[in-house]
């Protein structure tokens, strides 16, 4: 497997928080700010059905992660150790689609509830997932997995699609960096 964890290091990423709490923390505040100042958000007429859309896809991209942890025979909760590094279904794209299917379900539900506060707490949601949870977990998917990880990780971006070149390890040209990679 790769494993470089010695016995004192615990067998999970020291995240801050379950994920889900933080975007469900996040659109509550953003609802409850929007009972205390009201900020409509009325984009272009058919916002609402473009929202419950983009929700909907988000579910669907949730759903289908999860279920590639369930026929791994591993949990997508990261307080709990992972016993398979996962790159098969949306995981060929993307190496957080958990986190991005729950970026556009807030972004969706912002859209649907014509709340502006909504909109201006995703930002702050996706900072705390991406300091607060995904580098800790990458720590460790490395430390767990090795160089199984780092291979995956210089062939998947964080957040959607495939790398070109050589990677995030490699200079080679054509090496595509968009920030935060």
């Amino acid at each position: 497997m790769g494993c470089d964890m010695d016995s004192n290091t615990p067998d999970k990423p020291d995240v801050i928080s379950p994920p889900p709490l933080i975007y469900f923390g996040l659109i509550v505040g953003g609802f409850l700010f929007d009972s205390l100042w009201r900020l409509p958000l009325h984009l272009f007429p058919l916002q609402r059905v473009v929202g419950i859309v983009i929700v909907v896809v988000g579910f669907g991209l949730s759903l289908a992660s999860i279920l590639q942890f369930v026929r791994h025979g591993t949990h997508p909760d990261p307080s709990k150790p992972s016993t398979t590094l996962i790159t098969t279904g949306p995981y060929r794209y993307s190496r957080n689609p958990i986190y991005l299917a729950y970026s556009l379900m807030h972004f969706g539900i912002a859209l649907w509830a014509t709340k502006a506060w909504l909109l201006i707490t995703l930002p702050f949601a996706v900072a705390l997932i991406r300091f607060g949870v995904v580098i800790r977990e990458e720590e460790y998917l490395e430390r767990r997995f090795g160089e199984s990880y780092l291979q995956y990780k210089d062939s998947v971006r964080r957040w959607l699609g495939l790398r070109t070149g050589s990677g995030e390890r490699g200079a080679g040209s054509g090496t595509f960096r968009p920030m935060g990679q």
